[in-house]
């Protein structure tokens, strides 16, 4: 296993606990808030990191893009981390953390494909995985019809699609800018998107009080969650192709399953677990060996 591997699986094992730490970030403040929080916190956390590179790379004479082409990938980078973060913060307060980790999850998939309209080929095992995938949706939220499906649900499929998006922007980026530096800045970008939303709608929340009162969740989301896992998904994405670094990734939905089984007691139906098992099984079809499967 490559060291891009391991910081991946870090990233994945962060993230599964960080779904509950945002569940429980909603009772203090609201979805724009806690995001705008968060994330300025974790990209200020990581300014004297930022300093330090630069000035290690100066010393051995490494030259880096100007920092206007950091901020250019902070922001395309960033609108899309805040379209995944929103949709999970609104999601999470109607669906269960494991369904919401799952249904995420579905970037696994849609990354791969989406990949296509960026002039890369897929394998016949993705087009297959996906038809299973969208057998375990169905058993993970269509049981019972369409109104099966609640409103979180659907917040978290507009997740996926919103992560398999940020997978490709951070692929691109990682390999021209100093990525310390990128998750930094980009999730200062999120926190100013956020701010506005959260003053105007949910004002009345956004106090200095319900901080306080609610800093365990927003420490864990913004300095471990954001500064930590976002930033070894990036290191982990310099070493990885984006289609292994999805698989990867998905570990994360074992670690929200239990994460929200050990700390909030969710306990899934057998139709729910099934969903999963089959969800989790189109995800690694997804990543199997292909002969005329292209690096994506």
């Amino acid at each position: 296993m490559n060291k891009g591997n391991i910081f991946l699986l870090a990233a994945a094992l962060v993230w599964g606990f960080g779904l509950v730490s945002q569940r429980m970030g909603m009772e203090y403040l609201g979805p724009f808030g806690f995001t705008a929080v968060r994330c300025v916190l974790g990209g200020i956390s990581m300014i004297p990191l930022v300093k330090y590179i630069e000035k290690k790379e100066k010393s051995k004479g490494i030259v880096r893009p100007s920092e206007m082409e950091t901020l250019k990938g902070a922001f395309v980078c960033g609108v899309f981390l805040a379209l995944v973060i929103i949709c999970q913060q609104i999601g999470i307060q109607y669906t269960s953390v494991g369904k919401a980790g799952f249904i995420t999850a579905l970037y696994i998939l849609i990354t791969p494909v989406s990949g296509l309209f960026l002039g890369k080929k897929v394998a016949g095992n993705t087009w297959f995985a996906v038809v299973v995938a969208l057998i375990g949706m169905y058993f993970l939220c269509l049981t019972e019809g369409i109104d099966g499906m609640n409103f979180g649900d659907i917040i978290m499929i507009g997740a996926a699609f919103s992560c398999a998006a940020q997978m490709h922007a951070v692929d691109y980026y990682v390999s021209k800018l100093e990525v310390v530096k990128l998750s930094c800045y980009m999730f200062l970008v999120v926190g100013a998107i956020c701010f506005a939303p959260a003053i105007v709608l949910e004002g009345d929340n956004l106090n200095l009080n319900n901080i306080i009162d609610g800093i365990m969740p927003i420490l864990y989301s913004g300095l471990v969650s954001c500064a930590g896992g976002y930033t070894l998904q990036n290191i982990g994405q310099k070493y990885t192709e984006p289609t292994t670094a999805s698989l990867l990734l998905s570990s994360e939905t074992v670690f929200t399953l239990f994460a929200g089984w050990l700390m909030l007691g969710e306990i899934l139906k057998t139709q729910e677990y099934i969903g999963c098992i089959i969800m989790f099984a189109a995800m690694i079809i997804a990543q199997l060996p292909s002969k005329n499967k292209e690096k994506l």
